[in-house]
């Protein structure tokens, strides 16, 4: 449908790139934060980790929440955390930023 979220997958790889249209001050916020990759002889911009993870928890698909993980995961010591906690409460997801991340130390003490 035109206008709503779709997924890239690249090839056999586990690479997906999911797009969205620029539809709020969230998403203008992370196109202006956005990074620079070359790929392919190809520029990219793609969104930072934190607003990558903050875009998977608005979404709060079972696959989103898997991704969001893994960023938090792979990039835990590198995260803005202010920044996260700020958007999750100006998008209202103050409460699922810390559930998801209580439930992400909890784990590690496992």
């Amino acid at each position: 449908r035109e206008g709503s979220p779709c997924t890239i997958f690249v090839g056999n790889s586990l690479l997906r790139l999911d797009l969205q249209n620029v539809n709020s001050e969230f998403d203008r916020k992370t196109v202006e934060r956005a990074i620079q990759v070359h790929h392919l002889g190809t520029r990219l911009n793609l969104g930072s980790r934190e607003d990558t993870l903050i875009n998977k928890l608005l979404f709060q698909g079972e696959q989103d929440m898997r991704d969001a993980l893994g960023i938090f995961a792979r990039h835990e010591t590198e995260l803005d955390e202010e920044y996260i906690e700020d958007m999750c409460h100006s998008l209202n997801l103050g409460e699922v930023w810390f559930e998801f991340r209580q439930k992400y130390l909890d784990s590690k003490k496992d």
